[in-house]
């Protein structure tokens, strides 16, 4: 197994960046193999370097164990799982003056590692349209949350995700 990395480094991109969200491939880091966090090809001078991570920027990560309680599922949720990491992170924005923060979108991502094969992952939220309490556990996680009701937020959603096979 390879060794985890710490990065203390937080690189900030400014909101005006973030038109850059729609020029990237949405399945980068889905479709990539392996649990490095790939790199793109940028412009015509080929150059490659990391993916800008746009949203879920800030966030805090810890190893678990994952233990079913249940028979309800198969495979990794049947069976455990000695070692995963978890990510908790803010999927808004965050605002520079925490005061002016009205709105907050937890979001938990889970990565099982599997031996002698690629992570399994799973992403969790507690919806699109977020919650008011900044409590980060003050609702229930979903990997369903229920649709938002802003269209802007459907359209980019939908034009983003038809990106992904």
């Amino acid at each position: 197994m390879k060794e985890l990395r710490t990065e203390l480094e937080t690189i900030e991109y400014p909101y005006s960046s973030l038109a850059d969200l729609f020029k990237q491939r949405s399945d980068i880091s889905s479709s990539s193999r392996g649990d490095d966090l790939p790199t793109q090809q940028l412009g015509e001078d080929a150059v490659k370097e990391r993916r800008q991570k746009l949203i879920h920027t800030k966030g805090v990560v810890a190893s678990f164990r994952y233990e079913s309680l249940s028979n309800r599922y198969s495979g990794l949720f049947e069976e455990g799982s000695d070692f995963g990491i978890v990510r908790l992170s803010e999927s808004g924005f965050l605002m520079t003056n925490q005061e002016e923060q009205t709105s907050f979108m937890p979001s938990a991502a889970l990565k099982f590692i599997v031996d002698g094969n690629a992570s399994t992952n799973l992403l969790t939220q507690v919806n699109f349209d977020g919650i008011s309490d900044p409590y980060f556990f003050a609702e229930d996680f979903t990997n369903h949350p229920p649709r938002t009701y802003n269209e802007c937020v459907v359209d980019t959603m939908i034009a983003k995700f038809a990106e992904a096979s």
